[in-house]
């Protein structure tokens, strides 16, 4: 039976209209048959066995009798094709909700009886043209057998291919020190060991699974240490409370008990940061340093003061807090109400009238209202002209973007009123806070350019020169076997990376879309069977440049398979 990607009943009309013309080779059926053996040895259960024509998906398939023999109908018209035996997906079979075998790895059987886990990895088949033979023997799925000492509670491993890539596998938790991979499609693996808590692994390391064998991997990772303390107000512990213990590949949330007590075991050794967890709980401490060792407790207490609360009557208005040097903050709502340390603050806001800015200090324990804001003060003026770039067209605009205090901002802002550039190049920005501004020229084929400015006066004048045109690229990319690649590929620099998801293997940009630089492609395609851990990939060789005003054309170009 076929697929998703075939049509029953066009098949089945193609076979009646070929009874009626005289036999081709595009038009008849041949019968495929054989053995499939596991390990040499007569199957567990039976597996499904399918013809699979990779460049147009097209494929169907039969399962195995109890004797493991089978007999697949294989269309004449299929060419360039691959048999495969044990062909498991993700879970169970698209046809009839049957799982195959996962503690043998899928056969592909490419051109001359050529064997391997994965169709792109052999010469494809020709169009068949007789009846044929063939028998497949299943290679034993692989297992790795870890023992993690050191790690603590929360440990996890996880498997990857050897060059990074995604196996698709789920991580597993250290229980009692040890963790099984199973079902693993003979091949090298890594495999990354992260404490609880950490979100980079603190251990990696490569193991080469062979069929049917049980690979031991053993990981000692240095003990970690215990950080304690206690969260004190006027020498009283405080309940409940959270802390925030933080490096630079760890982080941890502790709360403290009735003691006022905190604790962190298991912590890798290096250096952290402590301090509350900054939520609007009302409280709000010092941050402190402090040193990591195996094997040893270290204490820091906090010391915690009452924060006080901040509210905002803004009236619809766009509002933002900054510290008392203008540091940008946060939103806030028109009307918000929040806890933030004693200190001095900065409250601005913005409307179409103009805006305002008004100083606030906020004492522990106690409330500061800000009254009714009014954003009134008059805005300035930023004025100037972009020139460079290519012809301004309706297709291709030349634009800019103004941004002061309340829309250059990490990690979003508000979107800056758009304003207009003529004919001539030439913009005018009514709407700006004085200070600090960026201004960002842009025209699409043309890499954007930005200059800062502190507003002064009235009004300030800031020119544009675009002068960097962007490349344009052609390729098209192919398995190693000359099937067109699908799937997401990335197109990576120095500076700059970026996705493209190929149509017919091809990648065509648009003139100016690609950034001049360096480049290489990578492509994270799985290979083989979806639903098997195949540790394999493809690796476009070599780096291309993409020159400013460049259509880059580089022909058809063949994946490597790296193993």
């Amino acid at each position: 039976m076929f697929s998703r990607f075939a049509v029953i009943g066009t098949l089945a009309l193609a076979l009646v209209a070929g009874s009626l013309a005289p036999a081709t080779a595009a038009t008849t059926t041949v019968t495929y048959t054989g053995r499939v053996t596991a390990a040499g040895k007569a199957l567990p259960k039976p597996v499904h066995v399918r013809w699979y024509e990779p460049a147009t998906g097209l494929n169907a398939s039969t399962l195995t009798r109890a004797d493991g023999t089978y007999s697949l109908l294989v269309p004449g018209r299929v060419s360039q094709w691959v048999l495969v035996a044990n062909p498991y997906e993700a879970e169970r079979s698209y046809y009839d909700n049957y799982q195959d075998l996962r503690t043998f790895a899928p056969q592909y059987v490419g051109a001359d009886g050529a064997t391997d886990h994965a169709w792109e990895g052999l010469e494809l088949r020709p169009a068949p043209t007789e009846d044929a033979t063939v028998d497949i023997d299943l290679v034993p799925a692989g297992t790795v057998v870890g023992t993690v000492t050191g790690g603590g509670e929360g440990t996890e491993v996880f498997l990857e291919r050897a060059d990074g890539g995604r196996t698709f596998v789920d991580g597993k938790r250290v229980r009692d020190g040890s963790y099984v991979f199973r079902f693993l499609i003979p091949g090298r693996y890594r495999i990354l060991v992260h404490r609880g808590g950490t979100w980079t692994p603190v251990h990696t390391t490569t193991v080469t699974v062979l069929g049917g064998d049980e690979i031991p991997v053993r990981t000692d990772l240095r003990a970690g240490g215990t950080v304690t303390g206690r969260l004190l107000r006027s020498g009283r512990p405080v309940a409940g409370v959270e802390v925030t213990l933080a490096g630079t590949y760890f982080a941890r949330r502790l709360t403290s008990d009735a003691q006022g007590r905190y604790r962190a075991d298991d912590v890798p050794p290096g250096t952290y940061r402590i301090s509350e967890s900054g939520d609007e709980n009302g409280w709000t401490s010092g941050s402190g340093l402090l040193k990591v060792t195996s094997n040893a407790t270290t204490t820091r207490d906090l010391t915690l003061v009452r924060e006080g609360r901040l509210t905002v009557d803004a009236g619809g208005q766009d509002v933002a807090l900054a510290d008392a040097d203008g540091t940008w903050r946060r939103w806030l709502f028109s009307d918000h109400s929040l806890t933030l340390p004693p200190g001095q603050y900065l409250v601005w806001t913005k409307a179409k009238s103009g805006w305002s800015r008004t100083a606030v200090t906020i004492r522990s324990g106690k409330l500061t209202q800000t009254g009714k804001l009014r954003a009134d003060h008059p805005f300035v003026t930023v004025r100037g002209k972009i020139t460079g770039g290519g012809a301004s067209t309706t297709s291709r605009p030349k634009t800019v973007r103004v941004c002061d205090l309340m829309c250059d901002v990490p990690p979003t802002g508000f979107t800056p009123a758009p304003v207009s550039v003529a004919a001539d190049g030439t913009f005018v920005a009514t709407s700006v806070i004085p200070g600090a501004v960026s201004v960002t020229a842009s025209q699409k084929g043309w890499q954007p350019v930005t200059k800062k400015t502190v507003t002064g006066g009235s009004s300030t004048r800031v020119d544009v020169r675009l002068t960097t045109q962007g490349g344009a690229l052609r390729v098209k990319l192919v398995t190693p076997n000359g099937v067109p690649l699908t799937g997401w590929v990335s197109l990576t620099s120095d500076t700059v990376t970026e996705s493209f998801w190929l149509e017919n293997g091809s990648i065509d940009t648009w003139d100016g879309r690609i950034a001049p630089g360096t480049y290489r492609i990578t492509s994270d395609r799985i290979l083989g069977s979806r639903g098997a851990a195949t540790p394999f990939w493809l690796d476009v060789p070599g780096t291309f440049t993409v020159r400013p005003g460049e259509r880059l054309d580089l022909g058809t170009v063949r994946t490597v398979l790296q193993r």
